[in-house]
């Protein structure tokens, strides 16, 4: 099996859409489309260590189509993956969720609201009228 044929397979195990895993990768769903495409378009492997742990499969399955698909149960105990942010209450997913989809001008205001609410922001916004 192909790497386009795997990233395909594992995106479709997760539900996700071209666009959502664009999303939660920061690329363009474009990009997806070329890595699952027919081409020779292949995400470098940095990108691929971000795929494999954002569509939950192990980055050899991916990589080569070789060994299980899913991770071992392990692997979700703790979190080792760098700069993967780990959301586990419900209303902080359901919260990036809908910021992955809201338009640039709304995220903006949300994440205004967002700081204004925050106590180490009142405190930077504090500083700076003081200061």
């Amino acid at each position: 099996m192909k790497l386009a044929d795997n990233i395909r397979r594992g995106r479709k195990l997760t539900g996700m859409s071209q666009l959502q895993l664009a999303q939660a990768l920061n690329v363009q769903r474009s990009t997806v489309a070329n890595w699952e495409g027919a081409g020779d378009v292949t995400p470098g492997a940095d990108r691929l260590r971000r795929l494999a742990s954002v569509l939950n499969v192990s980055f050899e399955w991916l990589a080569t189509g070789r060994g299980e698909v899913g991770l071992p149960g392990y692997v979700h105990e703790v979190p080792a993956v760098e700069d993967v942010l780990v959301l586990e209450d419900p209303r902080e997913i359901r919260l990036v969720m809908a910021w992955r989809e809201a338009p640039s001008r709304v995220k903006l205001n949300l994440l205004e609201a967002a700081e204004l609410h925050s106590s180490s922001s009142r405190r930077r916004a504090w500083n700076r009228r003081v200061g």
